[in-house]
């Protein structure tokens, strides 16, 4: 299992260039850099760097012969250069596991997981696509362990694990994505909101400004969130505290609403205009940049009957419900192209 004080080592920057590629990692100002191991095999076609009873921070087949290591140390930086036989580019540094140890580092197995998924119609690749991604959440990769926590919630046999995985990325790395969506699957589904608010104030508290337009939700008193305190002034508080990227229309609709009723703050029916017109035209630029982006999501029912329905209301009566069920649609989009390889794999 990943060390959490020994993170960032395993969230190396790989660099290619024409004759040669780089890896890069930090590491922590008290660690004794001088236990860190490497060696290519004897073909030099396979690499592992190490440290000796640990997870392998890179291991793995390379994606062609290299001539040999060189490394070095400035400040907290190692950096491993790696010179190719021939000059050619390598667009992934490992493209399968050591030959040698029969294994691969939890980066690698997260980025093969990627490319082999992508394969179209190809059952034998998503199945070892799979495969990498499960080693890699069973060592504790913080991508993995999202990507892999979202496609077992969308599994009923395996939601347990799903919220396992997820609260481990939220527990043992504070990982704010995680927490929101832990925070979000307690104060949801598993009917604790108390415990869903601790965690959904870490994700805001580690910058995902999301989770305080659902804590505002939870306590607003115009939301058909069931929670027994609410309270209009603690909810204003956390909408004010959403950061400029992750204010929505849904957020602005709210926050003109208090002013119109005077929740909160004091009624002042010219802000709540001022916020309904910024929302309409955020929703607005929202559209365009969708359609200018090509993007179809003919094929997500869910998410599509989500818009229509936000889109169809005035915009002062999207409710909480739908604004945490678009948030969770939209989270399992990100997802959704492993979810189908899942299920297709588990018939």
């Amino acid at each position: 299992m990943i060390k959490t004080q020994y993170k960032d080592l395993y969230e190396w920057k790989y660099t290619d260039n024409s004759n040669y590629c780089t890896v890069e990692f930090n590491f922590p100002e008290e660690f004794n850099a001088d236990c860190i191991e490497y060696k290519l095999n004897e073909e030099k076609t396979a690499i592992i760097v190490t440290i000796p009873q640990y997870v392998p921070i890179v291991c793995g087949l390379l994606f062609a012969k290299a001539l040999g290591i060189e490394a070095s140390i400035n400040n907290t930086t190692y950096t491993f250069k790696i010179l190719k036989e021939k000059n050619e580019p390598w667009p992934i540094l490992i493209k399968m596991i050591h030959p040698e140890f029969q294994m691969v580092d939890p980066k690698s197995a997260f980025l093969i997981f990627q490319q082999l998924s992508s394969v179209p119609d190809d059952e034998n690749s998503h199945k070892l696509a799979y495969q990498f991604l499960e080693n890699s959440a069973r060592v504790g990769y913080l991508y993995a362990l999202q990507v892999l926590g979202g496609i077992y919630l969308d599994t009923e046999s395996r939601e347990k694990e799903g919220m396992a995985l997820l609260k481990q990325g939220a527990d043992q790395y504070n990982e704010p994505l995680c927490c929101f969506q832990v925070g979000l699957l307690y104060a949801t589904r598993y009917g604790d909101v108390e415990t869903g608010i601790q965690y959904l104030i870490r994700s805001g508290e580690g910058g995902y400004g999301v989770a305080y337009f659902t804590l505002g939700q939870i306590y607003s008193p115009i939301s058909n969130f069931q929670y027994d305190h609410k309270d209009a002034k603690k909810a204003m508080e956390y909408f004010n505290l959403v950061q400029e990227e992750h204010i929505s229309p849904a957020l602005l609709t709210e926050m003109s609403q208090f002013y119109e009723q005077g929740l909160g703050v004091e009624k002042d029916l010219k802000k709540a205009e001022e916020l309904r017109n910024r929302a309409n035209d955020l929703l607005q630029k929202i559209m365009e940049d969708a359609k200018s982006k090509q993007q179809d999501l003919s094929n997500d029912q869910e998410v599509q009957q989500d818009v229509q329905v936000a889109q169809e209301q005035p915009k002062s009566e999207i409710s909480t419900a739908q604004t945490i069920g678009l948030v969770g649609a939209v989270s399992a989009f990100v997802v959704g192209f492993g979810y189908m390889v899942y299920k297709r794999l588990s018939k």
